[in-house]
C-alpha cells in the first residue's frame, strides 16, 4: 500500500482482487467503496485496471519440430482447450510440456497489433506464442513468457494472471495503522458486510536436525525500543525474478520488483502491514544479530547507497562487526540480498513508534517500513507474518527451512480492559441501541466483550491490531461505524438561550491585546518549543528543561521556560531582514518541571528595540530605553486598573542588565520583571544595540486587576504641591520612600512624583540626591497652609527617621485645580 500524507490522513492503495482473497465480497467495487466510506475509510477513487491485450489464452506445447526451411525457427504443436494448432516460433527457451500464452487469430496485442493466420517460410502458423514484452507485461526479451505448470488450459490469460482489477485509493486516518495492510481493510469489509474473514492456513516443512539457535544468536540490548524480535532462516534459496502476478501486484501498489526474496518481504508487508527484512546470512559476521543503540563514530551504507552517520540515539541492527540496518527504517548494503545469496535470515519485529519517527525525521530517511513502524504494528501478528514470508519464499525461491524460530518477546501483549455503558453509547449517538446490537457490532470487529457487574455495562478487550482503541469513546465510535452513521437520527439541539459571559482570564487577555496594540506593538505567536540555544538565553544550562521525546526539529527540542527568548529570536529574524524598529508582544505558555511533572502557565511578554519615534524627520532621533519599556508596563497596569503595583531591584537575573532592570510586584506577589536585556545575551544572539523586555504572569495579573472601570468627578478643590530635596544612601529604593509617604495619609496625599536624581560632584560616592513632589488635596474643602505644613512636616520627620536621609530643602509649588 503506497502511503503518503495528505489533508491530515494517510493515502493508501488496495487491490479489490487481493481483498477478495480474505473475504467473500458479493458487492461491486463501487458498493464496497461506498460502504468503506460510510464506515470511516474514505475511498477517494476506484480505478479499473486490466490487460492491454485481448484474445490471449493459456496453452501447452505438446511437441517441437525443426522448421524445414529455416534454421532458427521451430514448429510447435500446441494445445489450447481441446484444439490443437501448429505455431511457428523463433524463441530458444521453448520445450515440450511448457504452458505458454497463445494469441489466436483475431487477438489484439499492445500497440494495435492484430494476430492473423499466416505462412512463414512455407509453413502455416495459426497464432503466436507471446513474450512478456509483446504482451506489455514486462521487459524480458530473452524468450517467450513461461507460465506455471498448473495454469488451466484455454483460460483467458488476463483472468489467469488476475490482470483485471480495481484499485481503491483510500484516505486512512493515521491512528488506523491496521488499515495500512490489505488484511486490515478486509477485516473492516467483513465486519461491515457480516461475512466471515477467510482464514488462510500457512503450510511449510521445517528441516529436522539443526535448530536455528545453533546457527545464529539474537540479542536485544534496547528492550524499551524493541518489544519483540523474531527471526527465521532458510538455506539453499535461488535468487531470481518473481512471477509475473507478484511483480504486477506490487506494481499496482506502488512498489518496484527487485527479486523473489525482497519481493516476498514487501508483499507480506502490504498484506499484514508488518515490515520484514531479509539478510544474506553468509554476510552476517559472527553469526550474531543484536538490536542496540548506534555507536558514536559508527556509520552505515544503506541499500540505496547513502552513507549515514550514527549515534547513540539511533537504534540499529548489528552483527559482530557493526551495523547492518537502521532499525525500523532501512537495511544496509553490506548484508543485502544479491544474486549470489544462498542462505537468508528473515527478521520481523515491533519497534517503538515514537523512536522510529524521531530517527526517520532526524536522518531525513523515510521508507514503507518506517511509515508503518511510526504508527504502530500488530505485535501479535509478527509470528504469522514471518511464517507467511517463509512459506512464499520456499515456494518461489526453493531452499529448506531451518527448524524453529528465534523469538524474543519478554512482555506479552495484554489487551486493554475498557468499560462500556449502553446508556453512554445511546447518549452520545442519540440512538436507542440494545446491548445485543452493541455487542454484536464489537464482535464483528474482533473486540471481545464480557458482562460487567453494573447492569447495562460490559467490559471490552480490543485486539492487538487495534492500537487506536483505548477508551470508552473509541468503542462508541466503532459501534457508530458498524451500525451505520446513516441510522443515527437527526435531532435539533435543545437549550436555553442565555447571555454570554466572558471568562475573567480571557477578558484580561483581550484588554491586554487592546492596550498593547493601541500603544503601537504587534502581537506575535511562537511555538512553545525552542532549541538548545534559545533555551540558554534565560540562563538555563544546556540540556536542562523539559525535553520532548519526539521533537519536530533540532530547533524545537525543549518546552520553553520563558516567553521572552522567543521574542529575541523574532527580533533577530527581523534584524536579519533589515527591519530595525521592532515592537512586539506575545501572550503564550511556558513550562517548568516540578516533582517530575510539567507545570504550564500563561505569560505576557513584550520587547522594544530601535528608534523611539522611528526614522521620521519631524521627531528627534533617539533609541528606546529602560523608561520606555517601564512606561509601557505602567500604561498596561493603569489600563487594567491594577492596584498595589511596585517595582524592586531585579537582583541577579543573568539575562537582564544589573543596573537597568526591576522586579514587578502586585501586592505581595512577584508578578514579573522589566528591564534591558544583558549585553552578553545579545552578543550570544548576534544582536547589536539594546533591547528591552518585560514579562508578566497572567494568573497573577488576573487576580490583581480590576473587573470594572472606575470613574470619578473632576476635583472641586485645588491641590497643594510641596517639594522635598534630600540625600539618601544608594541602597534605599525610591519605591520604598514613595510607599512610605503614601501611607502617612492615603486620603489627603494624592500622589508622589520623583522629578530629580543627582549623584557625583559634592555628593558622597555612597549617596544619591533626590527631589520629590508631594501632592495634597482634600475632597471636602480647600486645604489651609497650616494643615498642609503639619502633614508635610510629619512626612519630612518620618523620612529622616525611617531612611536616615539628610533633608537639603523643602519648598512649595503653586496650587493647581
Amino acid at each position: 500500500i503506497r502511503s503518503h500524507h495528505q489533508k491530515g490522513y494517510c493515502k493508501v492503495k488496495a487491490s479489490f482482487n487481493w481483498l477478495k482473497e480474505f473475504v467473500d465480497i458479493e458487492l461491486t467495487p463501487t458498493e464496497v467503496a461506498d460502504a468503506l466510506t460510510m464506515a470511516g475509510l474514505e475511498v477517494e477513487t476506484v480505478e479499473e485496471v486490466g490487460a492491454e491485450f485481448q484474445g490471449v489464452t493459456v496453452a501447452q506445447i505438446l511437441s517441437i519440430e525443426k522448421h524445414p526451411n529455416a534454421d532458427r525457427l521451430s514448429v510447435c504443436n500446441i494445445k489450447s482447450n481441446d484444439a490443437r494448432r501448429k505455431i511457428v516460433c523463433g524463441a530458444t527457451n521453448i520445450a515440450a510440456g511448457q504452458r505458454v500464452p497463445l494469441a489466436l487469430p483475431g487477438a489484439k496485442l499492445p500497440g494495435g497489433m492484430e494476430i492473423k493466420r499466416t505462412t512463414i517460410r512455407g509453413v502455416g502458423s495459426e497464432g503466436m506464442i507471446c513474450s512478456e514484452v509483446e504482451l506489455g507485461l514486462g521487459d524480458d526479451t530473452s524468450g517467450i513468457m513461461l507460465l506455471e505448470d498448473d495454469a488451466p488450459l484455454g483460460m483467458d490469460l488476463s483472468d489467469y494472471l488476475g490482470l483485471k482489477d480495481y484499485i481503491f485509493d483510500i484516505g486512512v486516518t493515521p491512528n488506523r495503522s491496521d488499515c495500512f495492510g490489505i488484511l486490515g481493510i478486509a477485516r473492516d469489509i467483513a465486519a461491515i458486510t457480516g461475512k466471515p474473514l477467510r482464514k488462510r492456513p500457512i503450510r511449510f516443512t521445517e528441516v529436522r536436525g539443526r535448530k536455528i539457535e545453533e546457527l545464529v544468536s539474537v540479542e536485544v540490548d534496547a528492550p524499551s525500543f524493541c518489544k519483540r524480535y523474531r527471526a527465521r532462516m532458510i538455506e539453499g534459496v535461488t535468487i531470481g525474478p518473481s512471477p509475473l502476478w507478484l511483480e504486477r501486484r506490487l506494481a499496482l501498489h506502488g512498489i518496484r520488483a527487485v527479486n523473489n526474496i525482497v519481493d516476498v518481504t514487501n508483499y507480506v508487508m502490504l498484506e499484514y502491514s508488518q515490515p520484514l527484512h531479509a539478510f544474506d546470512y553468509d554476510l552476517i559476521e559472527g553469526r550474531k544479530i543484536a538490536v542496540r543503540p548506534g555507536g558514536e563514530g559508527e556509520s552505515i551504507e544503506t541499500i540505496d547507497g547513502s552513507k549515514v552517520p550514527l549515534s547513540k540515539d539511533i537504534p540499529v541492527i548489528a552483527d559482530g562487526s557493526g551495523p547492518v540496518a537502521i532499525a525500523g527504517i532501512m537495511g544496509g548494503k553490506r548484508s543485502e540480498i544479491t544474486e549470489s545469496t544462498r542462505n537468508i535470515l528473515i527478521e520481523c519485529a515491533f519497534f517503538k513508534p515514537g523512536t522510529v519517527r524521531m530517527v526517520s525525521r532526524s536522518l531525513g530517511i523515510a521508507s514503507e517500513s518506517s511509515f508503518r513502524f511510526e504508527r504502530g504494528v500488530d505485535i501479535e501478528a509478527i509470528g504469522i507474518a514471518i511464517d507467511r514470508a517463509a512459506e512464499m519464499i520456499l515456494k518461489l525461491g526453493g531452499g529448506t527451512l531451518v527448524k524453529g524460530a528465534v523469538d524474543i518477546y519478554p512482555e506479552r501483549f495484554k489487551p486493554a480492559q475498557i468499560t462500556l455503558s449502553r446508556e453512554r453509547v445511546n447518549a452520545l449517538l442519540g440512538t436507542a441501541l440494545t446491548m445485543t446490537t452493541i455487542k454484536g457490532a464489537l464482535k464483528r470487529l474482533g473486540i471481545a466483550t464480557r458482562s460487567a457487574q453494573k447492569r447495562g455495562t460490559i467490559v471490552a478487550e480490543p485486539p492487538s491490531y487495534r492500537l487506536d482503541i483505548g477508551m470508552e469513546a473509541d468503542l462508541i465510535e466503532e459501534v457508530a461505524r458498524l451500525t451505520s452513521y446513516e441510522n443515527i437520527p437527526s435531532t435539533l439541539p435543545k437549550g436555553a438561550i442565555a447571555p454570554s459571559r466572558r471568562e475573567r482570564p480571557r477578558e484580561v487577555k483581550r484588554v491586554v491585546r487592546e492596550i498593547l496594540t493601541n500603544l503601537g506593538l504587534y502581537e506575535v505567536i511562537n511555538y512553545s518549543f525552542v532549541g538548545e540555544n534559545t533555551a540558554r538565553v534565560d540562563g538555563s544550562e544546556s540540556g536542562s528543561g523539559i525535553r520532548l521525546i519526539n521533537p519536530l526539529s533540532e530547533e524545537q527540542v525543549l518546552l520553553r521556560k520563558h516567553i521572552f527568548p522567543s521574542l529575541l529570536e523574532n527580533l533577530r529574524y527581523n534584524l536579519n531582514r533589515e527591519n530595525r524598529d521592532v515592537r512586539i508582544f506575545e501572550i503564550g505558555r511556558a513550562f517548568t518541571a516540578k516533582e517530575n511533572q510539567s507545570r504550564e502557565r500563561e505569560y505576557i511578554s513584550a520587547l522594544l528595540y530601535g528608534e523611539r519615534y522611528g526614522t521620521n524627520w519631524s521627531h528627534p532621533r533617539g533609541a528606546v530605553d529602560f523608561y520606555d519599556v517601564k512606561g509601557l508596563l505602567e500604561s498596561l497596569m493603569a489600563g487594567l486598573l491594577t492596584e498595589g503595583v511596585r517595582f524592586e531591584r531585579a537582583g541577579e537575573a543573568p539575562f537582564l542588565h544589573p543596573g537597568k532592570s526591576a522586579k514587578l510586584f502586585l501586592g505581595d506577589e512577584e508578578a514579573g520583571f522589566v528591564g534591558e536585556v544583558h549585553p552578553t545575551t545579545l552578543d550570544d544572539l548576534d544582536i547589536e544595540g539594546d533591547a528591552f523586555i518585560f514579562e508578566l504572569s497572567l494568573d497573577i495579573l488576573v487576580r490583581h486587576s480590576s473587573s470594572f472601570m472606575r470613574h470619578g468627578s473632576v476635583p472641586r478643590y485645588p491641590a497643594v504641591k510641596r517639594d522635598i530635596s534630600f540625600i539618601v544612601d544608594r541602597t534605599v529604593d525610591y519605591e520604598a520612600i514613595s510607599s512610605y509617604i503614601m501611607g502617612v495619609d492615603e486620603i489627603i496625599i494624592e500622589g508622589v512624583e520623583l522629578f530629580d536624581v543627582y549623584c557625583g560632584g559634592n555628593i558622597p560616592a555612597d549617596k544619591v540626591s533626590m527631589a520629590i513632589r508631594v501632592t495634597y488635596r482634600s475632597k471636602d474643602g480647600t486645604l489651609t497652609d497650616g494643615e498642609v505644613n503639619q502633614l508635610h512636616s510629619r512626612i519630612v520627620d518620618g523620612l529622616s527617621g525611617q531612611f536616615k536621609l539628610e533633608v537639603r530643602g523643602v519648598g512649595t509649588t503653586p496650587a493647581t485645580v
